[in-house]
């Protein structure tokens, strides 16, 4: 697997995704094999939605109900992405080995 992550073809945006908190080789290529062009996404909450991570709407008249996450889209992306988002509900500084990934990765994709 990391093989096929630092070949030609997927090293740039793999590296790219590394750099967060929680991904590493096996999240950042299928990341970036499901996606395949983030240039087709318009904005965040479209991608959410199309991922299901956006809470379902009961609503009726003047009264407003959301439920869970709808869950529609694609299974594997997004049990990938809320499994890595478990990485910063307690932020604390970047560990070493996350560190050592960020090491010639342009400063506006880590902040």
């Amino acid at each position: 697997m990391v093989e096929v992550a630092e070949s030609e073809v997927y090293h740039e945006q793999v590296a790219r995704l590394r750099c967060f908190n929680g991904i590493d080789y096996i999240t950042a290529l299928v990341l970036v094999c499901e996606v395949r062009d983030y240039r087709r996404i318009g904005c965040a909450a479209s991608f959410m939605a199309d991922l299901g991570l956006v809470s379902c709407e009961r609503s009726s008249g003047p009264k407003r109900g959301q439920g869970g996450i709808t869950k529609t889209g694609k299974v594997p992306l997004r049990r990938l992405l809320i499994e890595s988002s478990w990485h910063y509900r307690h932020h604390g500084a970047a560990s070493g080995a996350l560190q050592a990934r960020r090491i010639g990765v342009d400063k506006h994709v880590i902040a």
